[in-house]
């Protein structure tokens, strides 16, 4: 537990917001996540906190922290090329045959239009 001391200095001075700005870290939240567990390590080691209040903290901490790689491994999960083909096509084939459809069994002109316009662009 040595170590720490440096480490809350290290966090007070401001040094590792500039490194995570500068981007030298290689996973910055999850740098940062450690930080704070260890910050809160040695801040309740010397006061007297009851246990089910640390452990609701550390757990909130954790959901946030998979929350946001679940966020990740959306966005970096490849959207399949052949699906979002198929998906241009139905929309194209709506686009021209909704007109057609709209026209046949809507009286009148004004909503038949609006229905079209609001299917093809909306």
């Amino acid at each position: 537990r040595d170590d720490i001391p440096w480490l809350t200095h290290h966090l007070e001075s401001g040094e590792w917001l500039e490194a995570f700005y500068r981007r030298d870290l290689k996973d910055g939240v999850s740098q940062v996540i450690l930080w704070i567990y260890l910050m809160l390590g040695e801040r309740f080691q010397g006061h007297y906190v009851k246990a089910p209040i640390i452990s609701r903290m550390y757990q909130e901490l954790s959901s946030g922290l998979l929350g946001f790689h679940n966020a990740v491994m959306v966005q970096t999960t490849p959207f399949p090329f052949p699906f979002a083909q198929v998906i241009s096509l139905t929309i194209f084939v709506l686009m021209v045959t909704f007109p057609l459809v709209a026209a046949r069994y809507i009286e009148d002109f004004v909503l038949a239009s609006l229905f079209t316009w609001g299917s093809t662009f909306e």
